[in-house]
């Protein structure tokens, strides 16, 4: 969906996500979380400083977690648009139930 909309706006896509594909295949490592959101805010970050749009998809559950994304945009003078999935969509990746359980209870509107 995402990727979908970055293509019909011309804007960049990232995803924390991306960070976790090697040759095609997708290879979460919970140690290495930190540094994929790291990776994904210096991409965003770089593609606003060249002028571009960018779509970033991410699950964000926290004000928090959006903040760096939300600056990003004000210091390159960039309106920042957020669209809120609701329903229940599953994982892609297979995350486990109690942790989709989790993120739901710690969502912030």
């Amino acid at each position: 969906m995402a990727r979908a909309l970055a293509e019909e706006i011309g804007a960049v896509h990232y995803e924390a996500d991306q960070y976790f594909m090697v040759d095609g295949d997708y290879r979460f490592d919970p140690s290495k979380l930190g540094a994929a959101h790291a990776e994904c805010q210096a991409k965003a970050e770089t593609a606003l400083a060249m002028g571009k749009s960018v779509v970033v998809s991410n699950t964000f559950t926290t004000h928090k977690e959006m903040d760096p994304y939300l600056g990003f945009a004000e210091y390159h003078g960039v309106r920042a648009e957020i669209r809120t999935a609701t329903g229940s969509f599953g994982s892609v990746h297979d995350v486990p139930a109690e942790t989709l359980e989790r993120m739901r209870a710690r969502w912030e509107d």
